[in-house]
């Protein structure tokens, strides 16, 4: 599906580039809209071999060759290695209940998870409608509700009729979460409620002039269940704050504060390393080329910096810096 983006020509900052486009259409239209971003456990791990040897069928792997991969894996009995040798028990080789997931170190699981996350994609846009808007040049319609990148997966909801109010919308929120539970249940998978976050957005109007709906104007709860379980209650983040994702912060409201500062703790960090190195010019050039020049350009679609903001940034990379290239 178009909403996965772990796929051959495609970046994980074009996911995140997608839910600043949303934020922006549900700004300038003033539509009501949920943002639901989840968070699973160990997915990788967890993935249930049933599962794993359906989809992979489904992509025309030979009954074969997942019987060899996952009977290896099923029989694989675990030790722990340590400065005082290996341990004495062991772990696997359980007829009961063998060992599930990818294992680690086998290149198996990220194509495995991604033929998983198709069915659940799918899964997930047959039972809920998030996003629907046409193209303003071509008119093609698009319709979406999810952005993922492996196991990073963001819901998206907004006005699709012309008339949905908030409570429209967050209707179809708790359903959409609660579907997307389900299908990662059934896959062996966990959603992380600690982990997981969502935001309501919504406008009020007053002497002809718009601001953001107040967060104490909503108080709707989203629940899902835990690894044992157990219902938990979902975090919910103001407009105005985000967790990182896919290496950015991108909050509601498209303030920049906190990716702002997030870009200048990774230059701080890198230029506290340069300074006790005793690198060479040489090696500077080629160490500032290749890892922090690389993460600030990475994260450039996803921001919207001031030209004084950029100058703050450049000052604070090139104080350490260019002294260190002579």
């Amino acid at each position: 599906p178009a909403s996965q983006y772990a796929k051959r020509g495609s970046r994980a900052i074009e996911a995140a580039l997608v839910k600043i486009l949303y934020f922006d259409h549900i700004r300038q239209n003033k539509l009501p809209g949920i943002f639901f971003a989840s968070d699973l456990m160990q997915c990788f791990d967890r993935m249930a071999h049933p599962v794993c040897s359906l989809v992979s069928q489904r992509w025309g792997v030979h009954p074969n060759v997942i019987l060899c991969m996952f009977t290896t894996i099923q029989q694989m009995k675990h030790k722990i290695r340590t400065g005082f040798g290996d341990s004495d028990r062991e772990y696997g080789n359980d007829k009961v209940r063998p060992l599930q997931g990818g294992g680690q170190g086998n290149g198996a699981s990220l194509p495995l998870w991604v033929a998983i996350s198709c069915i659940l994609i799918t899964m997930l846009e047959g039972e809920v409608k998030g996003v629907r808007l046409r193209t303003a040049i071509t008119l093609q319609l698009l319709v979406f509700i999810a952005i993922m990148y492996v196991d990073d997966t963001d819901i998206l909801l907004t006005d699709i009729t012309g008339n949905d109010t908030l409570d429209d919308v967050f209707k179809r929120a708790k359903k959409a979460a609660k579907v997307w539970d389900m299908a990662v249940l059934q896959t062996g998978g966990a959603l992380r409620p600690e982990k997981c976050y969502w935001s309501a957005i919504d406008f009020r109007w007053k002497n002809g002039r718009w601001h953001y709906m107040p967060m104490r104007d909503f108080q709707e709860n989203i629940w899902v269940y835990d690894t044992n379980g157990v219902k938990q209650k979902v975090k919910r983040l103001d407009i105005n704050n985000s967790r990182e994702g896919l290496g950015v912060y991108i909050n509601p409201d498209g303030s920049m504060g906190k990716q702002s500062k997030h870009v200048i703790e990774k230059i701080t960090q890198w230029t506290t390393r340069l300074k006790a190195s005793s690198l060479s010019i040489h090696h500077v050039y080629i160490d500032a080329h290749t890892s922090i020049f690389k993460s600030i350009v990475y994260l450039l679609p996803g921001s919207t910096f001031t030209p004084k903001e950029c100058s703050h940034l450049e000052s604070v990379l090139y104080k350490d810096l260019l002294p260190r290239l002579g």
